[in-house]
């Protein structure tokens, strides 16, 4: 991140200007309240979400042979670029 980057760029100021403190022109107040009430309820959701993870290590070209009974909600993939190789996970 650069010095010149600004957390409030980051969220639409209608929203995080709701979590405001006790000094409502407290920007950056509001920001850390927005965030924390957004990780405070991805948490909650987490501990009662049903999920899985399954993680291949292979070209990703042969991927399809492996998902042929699995339903996902997304397919991550990296790049490490000083191991020269491509990394993904299916996660549902």
């Amino acid at each position: 991140m650069k010095d010149s980057s600004d957390p409030r760029q980051g969220w639409p100021y209608h929203e995080y200007m709701q979590h405001a403190p006790a000094a409502r022109a407290d920007e950056h107040g509001a920001v850390f309240f927005y965030i924390r009430d957004l990780l405070m309820k991805f948490c909650t959701r987490l501990r009662t979400a049903k999920m899985s993870f399954r993680m291949f290590c292979l070209d990703v070209r042969d991927l399809g042979q492996h998902l042929t009974d699995l339903k996902f909600d997304r397919i991550e993939v990296r790049y490490v670029p000083h191991s020269n190789r491509l990394y993904y996970a299916c996660i549902s």
